[in-house]
């Protein structure tokens, strides 16, 4: 994804600051947990498995599951 976009027409995503803007107020999302905002966004209206997140996200990198629950619970309360 290249273009801004939103989210639920409320949530307004700028993708070269990883920020999200909404009522105003402006939030800083980390590189690693604004990669996967990106790609369930792409992949809306899909279903992205655990484990295409993390060959998407991590890539070889060997994480537990812990590290995408974290980082979706994080997601849902921005």
């Amino acid at each position: 994804m290249t273009n801004d976009f939103y989210i639920n027409s409320q949530y307004f995503v700028k993708i070269r600051s990883a920020e999200i803007v909404y009522n105003k107020e402006t939030i800083k999302i980390s590189p690693k947990y604004f990669d996967i905002l990106l790609l369930l966004a792409k992949n809306k209206n899909e279903v992205v498995s655990r484990e295409t997140l993390f060959k998407e996200i991590w890539g070889e990198t060997i994480v537990v599951d812990e590290s995408l629950t974290r980082a979706i619970s994080e997601l849902r309360k921005i």
